[in-house]
């Protein structure tokens, strides 16, 4: 039988760093990482999180903002900690470079910097910023 419902926006599953050994009753932030990377998350939602084996409620017991979880109460110092992201749009290696074409050729442009100078149609000159985080 297929699978009837809405899919998964794209990428695999995937498990969260085990952050348990952070946990000490106090803290209630703390960093996600996917094999020792930050892991950025856009929606509270796409992450299944479990405590002592408790499945938690997005929002109401838990919030992700960027790449950190924010729980609303502090878990134990020997909680253990479950997570899986079940949707992501990270499924492709950060921007490095663009390729403009032309109607003879094409270049590619270094998007390392902070900025790309550019001239605009009414020959002025600009810049496009780029968020390096």
């Amino acid at each position: 039988m297929p699978y009837i419902g809405r899919p998964n926006e794209s990428g695999a599953y995937r498990k969260l760093d085990d952050i348990s050994s952070q946990f000490d009753g106090n803290l209630v932030s703390f960093n996600l990482v996917i094999g020792g990377l930050p892991f950025f998350c856009q929606n509270s939602y796409s992450v299944l999180v479990s405590l002592e084996g408790v499945i938690q409620e997005p929002v109401k017991s838990y919030t992700i903002t960027e790449n950190q979880i924010t729980f609303a109460a502090a878990p134990k110092t020997n909680d253990s900690f479950y997570a899986v992201v079940l949707s992501t749009t990270q499924t492709t290696p950060s921007l490095t470079s663009l390729t403009i074409g032309t109607r003879s050729a094409a270049a590619t442009i270094d998007l390392h910097g902070e900025h790309l100078g550019v001239v605009k149609r009414d020959g002025t000159k600009g810049f496009i910023a780029f968020n390096k985080a």
